[in-house]
């Protein structure tokens, strides 16, 4: 038998809710949920890479790259120098 499912409600403000639903068309996504599932599939790779010590980066067209960072990403982070650039980076959308 399958695990036990539970229902999760979000207040969202409309603004997310369109960014919600452009994502899902960039992607080809038909749910929120498909969409919910992909994007803790992406955070939960970042958050193991960083627990084991490396830094998730995007490689740009022009090779230079850019470290993922979000302010959470602090409390992952065992170096203070890691955790200080990661409070100062990018912010999360609101939702």
């Amino acid at each position: 038998m399958g695990h036990p499912k539970k229902r999760i409600g979000f207040d969202m403000s409309e603004k997310s809710v369109a960014q919600m639903d452009e994502l899902m068309q960039k992607l080809g996504l038909e749910t929120r949920k498909d969409l919910f599932n992909h994007a803790m599939t992406l955070l939960d790779w970042v958050c193991e890479e960083i627990e084991k010590g490396n830094a998730p980066m995007v490689e740009k067209k022009d090779g230079t790259r850019e470290r993922l960072l979000m302010p959470a990403f602090k409390n992952l982070q065992k170096d203070e120098d890691d955790k200080k650039a990661v409070s100062i980076s990018l912010t999360p959308v609101k939702i």
